[in-house]
Order: C-alpha cells, then sequence, then structure tokens
C-alpha cells in the first residue's frame, strides 16, 4: 500500500524488417507525392523566401546576418543539398521531400507502437502526409513527428543515452527555430519530470544503476549542447553572426509580440453567408481545432495525474 507504481512492461522493439517496411513505406509516399506535384505551383512570398535564402547559403551568405530569414537551419540542409543538385526549385523541393520523409519514418516508428498491421500504418502515414503541408514549411512538421518517436523511446526505457538524443533533438530544433528549440524543451523537461516522478525505478537493462534526477538532466543538457553545436560555432565563429542573431531576438521583444495579431475564428463567427465554401469549411474546422485543443491538454493532464500507471 502506498507504494510507486512500476515502470510498465517494455515492449518489443522493430525489427530489421520492420524498419525496412517502416522507411520504405516513407520514401514511397514521400516521394510519390513529390514526383506528383514537384511542378504544381510556386508561391513566392513563402517558397520562394525560402529558395532565396538557400541560394544565399549555398553562395556563402550567412542567414540573419546577410539576408532576412528564418533561423539558418532550413537553409544550410537545403544548401547542402544545392552543391549536389544545383540550386534550382526542383532541387529545393527535393531537399525538404528528403526531410519530410525522415520525419514520416519516425512517425511510423512511434505509431509501429500500437499497431504492427501494416494496412493500417499505411493509412496512417498517408493521415500524416496530407498534414505535412505546404512543401516549403516540412521542417516544422518532421522536427514534431521525431519529437512524438523520442518521447515514446524516452518513456519505453528512460535511460541517460536517449536524454541524450532526446536534448540533441531540442538542440536540432533551436538550430531550425528558436521557437522550435523552445516548445522542444519545455516539452522533453516535463517528460522528464514526469518520468522521475511516475517512475522512478525504471531503469533499462542498460543501465547498471538508476540514473538520479540530476544525471538524466546532465545527459540532457549535453545532448541539447550537442544538437545545437553548429549554431554554437556558428555564434563563436562566425563574424557578424552572433550581433545579428542578438537582434533577431530583440526583434520581437520590440515589437512587444511574436505572431501578427490575427483573431481566432472561432465556429460561432463564421460567415457562411458571405465566405464561399471553401472559406467557410476552413474557418469552421480552425475554430474546431483551437476549441479541442485545450480540452486535449486537460484531459491529458488529468489522465497522467489519475492512471495508476
Amino acid at each position: 500500500p502506498g507504494a510507486l507504481p512500476s515502470a510498465p512492461d517494455l515492449p518489443a522493439a522493430p525489427g530489421r524488417r520492420d524498419l525496412l517496411f517502416l522507411g520504405l513505406l516513407a520514401l514511397v509516399l514521400t516521394f510519390g507525392l513529390f514526383l506528383y506535384q514537384r511542378r504544381l505551383d510556386f508561391y513566392v512570398a513563402e517558397e520562394g523566401f525560402l529558395w532565396y535564402g538557400a541560394i544565399g547559403a549555398a553562395h556563402g551568405e550567412v542567414p540573419f546576418r546577410d539576408f532576412y530569414s528564418y533561423d539558418p537551419g532550413r537553409y544550410y540542409w537545403a544548401a547542402a543539398w544545392a552543391k549536389l543538385l544545383g540550386d534550382g526549385i526542383l532541387a529545393l523541393r527535393f531537399s525538404t521531400a528528403v526531410f519530410q520523409a525522415l520525419g514520416l519514418f519516425y512517425s511510423l516508428l512511434a505509431a509501429w507502437r500500437l499497431t504492427h498491421r501494416r494496412w493500417l500504418l499505411a493509412l496512417v502515414g498517408v493521415l500524416l502526409l496530407v498534414w505535412m503541408e505546404p512543401r516549403n514549411r516540412l521542417f516544422e512538421p518532421a522536427l514534431v513527428m521525431a519529437a512524438v518517436a523520442a518521447a515514446v523511446a524516452l518513456l519505453e526505457r528512460p535511460s541517460l543515452r536517449r536524454h541524450f538524443w532526446a536534448g540533441a533533438l531540442v538542440g536540432l530544433g533551436l538550430f531550425f527555430g528558436k521557437n522550435h528549440g523552445l516548445y522542444l524543451g519545455v516539452a522533453f523537461l516535463l517528460l522528464i519530470l514526469l518520468l522521475r516522478w511516475r517512475w522512478p525505478a525504471s531503469g533499462g537493462a542498460d543501465e547498471t544503476a538508476e540514473p538520479g534526477l540530476p544525471r538524466r538532466l546532465g545527459a540532457w543538457i549535453l545532448g541539447g549542447i550537442a544538437g545545437a553545436s553548429p549554431l554554437l560555432l556558428m555564434l563563436a565563429f562566425v563574424p557578424g553572426f552572433f550581433s545579428a542573431y542578438v537582434d533577431s531576438i530583440r526583434f520581437f521583444f520590440e515589437q512587444g509580440r511574436t505572431n501578427f495579431p490575427i483573431p481566432i475564428p472561432w465556429p460561432w463567427r463564421v460567415a457562411f453567408g458571405v465566405q464561399t465554401a471553401t472559406e467557410a469549411v476552413r474557418d469552421l474546422a480552425s475554430g474546431v481545432g483551437f476549441l479541442l485543443f485545450p480540452r486535449f491538454a486537460a484531459g491529458v493532464a488529468l489522465l497522467v495525474i489519475l492512471t495508476p500507471r
């Protein structure tokens, strides 16, 4: 009576055939979509903005310092592929598709924990593929998918090694976006504290002794430093980048906000008689999403607190 709950039994790890199937499924779905739409549309304000930065990075320009940009990770990813394939728009779209395939693979790896039925995993992959749009913003959902897989791995076996890799993902997210680093950092910190609270004796077989919270946080922080090392090296050694990076942070504080003040599209405010049917359905879905998300988060919090295991 009063004893803390033990860790759940660890599920079997996916075998080589499972990993091969999930990898091939991610590639087939991603590049099937890429081949279909690789020559369709061009949105200058978004995809053109990414293309401009990728060309600049490929030719030695530095994000923030030499051109207005998002955080540097996405530009150097695209620039690396530009060195191999050229700096055309199709090469850019191919590079983002590769990043998308990686994210989709990690999401399918997490979904594999719930079902091993391949037809069902294929349907999950299609659903997630539809969610990963538009193509110039594939970095955000791919990072989220990798974070879900890392969180699942950490829940299954909270070893120091997995704490390190979770921190590395946070650092990598920071390289791709300050907001990504912040969101991932808060999420994994809460998860680490949750694990220590709910399953204090949940070490895996690969650990000789159960790590305490300081060791877990230390491994996680070291991983964050390793993941953010490209950004840290740029801050230390690229002339002018440190001040430009600081200015990019100061910009938001001087505005007093981080986003444009767009009102929430509450479902009851949808103008069905004024908007087109497509616009009305879009706003209705957005409004319902705004209502569902806090309820979903509250439900998860209650499950965490009240569920015995």
